[in-house]
């Protein structure tokens, strides 16, 4: 019985110490993970003169979670998570500014949810690390300071914002390190995957070029970035930040591969805490190299993406394909109306103008001053609306390319010259392969010479406007001469039609 026992508890203590050790290599596994997080929630109390019934709010602006491993003393992985506004779904909001105060149904989310980083740390020295995979670029302050107690008002700094990519993340190498005592300068120096062109504009300047939005990145332009700051005690600083790197080679098309796009970037920041108050602030300069070009190329790309336009049916959303129901819908009924207009029986506009005996038009003569009236308006809203306004500003105050009628198409020369072949139709009885009777049979019988001279002022306008060179986007800044010549032919055709075929048809 003795032994039993005996045999018993040799059992239980092999059992129980082997449970001990594999219990304290658990925890020294464990130990080797380290976990942080931290959360952001606004209250918005909107009050908008420029949207006086905007709701307030509460948006649950971001949660940041941490995770990192010791593989070794030397080497550590890190990877950062995000979820922004409540994660991906579904939502609907209202916008008042776009699309007639339209409800816009979106599948991006309440937000996002992005593997923000994801690298692997090799210590060397206090002086020499490196740091390979997804990585944070520290600019300015807001890279740095991003905890919600590290900024003073609710939301990061928006001068920061609203030109640079907040929340900074890059593919490729970072080489950090401390120098000094008591780790007095720091410095880091980074080669990863450049910015894409294709997403600046003039409201955020290279903000969206950050390759945030694709699976995959392009990498044909790499940039280097730096920073070094000078470290004061209270976790304050005072340094400087700079990134360089041509744009245009990770653009989705090849339109301007040639063409140098590079950005460059150089700021001043510093972080200064004593006692009880706090400064911080930053000077930034940057420079964009043949912006002029990159803002043109731009202008072709679909307003919705900002991207390359190549859009298979399967990307619309169910409110984008209800919105092309919409508007097929709306373009068959207004042209169904138009076909009907131009039949001639009934009260059909048609049919008005070939009996001419109406209240409307109570003579032929009054339809022939109708047709001539309607050309001078052509021909003055080309001359003097769709080329004036952009070649010379609404109000004469320079060129506006924002009053381009087709700008984004670059179909604006095409559309003019049709404009102004719709002239020739009229006056000549012609469209496409038929033909009939126009003003020109009652001109030249009256008056040949000038009815040869006004065929030949339409062909002319019609000939400088194709001769624009370029789009006409371009040109109304480097082909001015061309674009005055064209409007000059068109408004000659308007001089004609108003001084003297208008009273010529008056004195029938």
């Amino acid at each position: 019985m003795k032994k039993i026992l005996l045999l018993a508890v040799i059992i239980f203590s092999n059992v129980y110490i082997s449970f001990a050790q594999e219990k304290n290599i658990f925890l020294k596994e464990l130990e080797k993970f380290h976990f942080k997080a931290y959360g952001v929630v606004n209250y918005y109390a909107f009050d908008w003169d420029t949207d006086p019934e905007r709701r307030n709010a509460f948006d649950t602006e971001r949660i940041n979670m941490y995770l990192k491993y010791d593989f070794t003393d030397k080497i550590q992985l890190k990877a950062e998570f995000e979820f922004e506004h409540g994660g991906t779904g579904v939502t609907m909001e209202l916008d008042r500014f776009e699309e007639a105060g339209e409800f816009e149904t979106e599948v991006e989310a309440g937000g996002e949810v992005k593997l923000e980083q994801l690298n692997i740390l090799f210590k060397y020295k206090p002086w020499l690390n490196f740091r390979v995979g997804r990585l944070k670029l520290y600019m300015g302050n807001a890279s740095k300071l991003d905890l919600p107690t590290d900024y003073f008002t609710g939301q990061r700094s928006s001068m920061e914002n609203a030109l640079l990519p907040i929340g900074w993340y890059e593919n490729g190498i970072e080489v950090l390190g401390d120098l000094g005592k008591n780790k007095t300068f720091s410095y880091k120096a980074f080669l990863v995957s450049g910015l894409n062109s294709s997403y600046f504009s003039s409201a955020n300047w290279i903000k969206r070029g950050h390759q945030k939005r694709f699976e995959t990145i392009n990498a044909d332009g790499l940039a280097v970035s730096g920073r070094f700051d000078y470290n004061l005690h209270n976790g304050g600083y005072i340094g400087l930040s700079g990134y360089h790197g041509d744009a245009n080679k990770n653009r989705h098309e090849g339109e301007l591969q040639n063409t140098n796009g590079a950005v460059s970037i150089g700021d001043f920041h510093f972080n200064i805490v004593e006692k009880n108050w706090k400064l911080k602030g930053m000077l930034l300069y940057g420079n964009l190299q043949n912006s002029d070009k990159i803002s043109q190329a731009n202008r072709n790309l679909p307003n919705a993406l900002n991207a390359n336009g190549n859009k298979t049916a399967e990307e619309f959303t169910s409110r984008e394909l209800e919105y092309l129901v919409s508007a097929c819908e709306n373009l068959k009924n207004k042209t169904a109306k138009l076909s009907d207009a131009w039949k001639s029986t009934g009260d059909n506009y048609a049919a008005l103008l070939i009996t001419a005996n109406g209240s409307k038009y109570p003579s032929e003569k009054a339809v022939l001053e109708t047709l001539v009236g309607a050309l001078i308006v052509i021909a003055d809203e080309v001359a003097n609306a769709k080329i004036e306004k952009p070649f010379n500003g609404a109000n004469g105050g320079g060129v506006d390319p924002t009053e381009e009628e087709s700008r984004f198409s670059h179909n604006s020369k095409i559309d003019f010259a049709n404009n102004v072949r719709s002239i020739s139709n009229v006056y000549n009885g012609t469209y496409l392969a038929h033909n009939g009777k126009g003003l020109s049979e009652i001109v030249a019988s009256k008056n040949s010479d000038l009815d040869n001279q006004f065929k030949a002022e339409i062909l002319a306008a019609i000939k400088a406007i194709e001769d624009i060179p370029g789009t006409f986007t371009d040109a109304i800044q480097n082909n001015r001469s061309a674009v005055e010549t064209a409007q000059v032919k068109v408004r000659k055709v308007q001089e004609t039609l108003e001084s003297e075929i208008k009273p010529l048809i008056s004195n029938l």
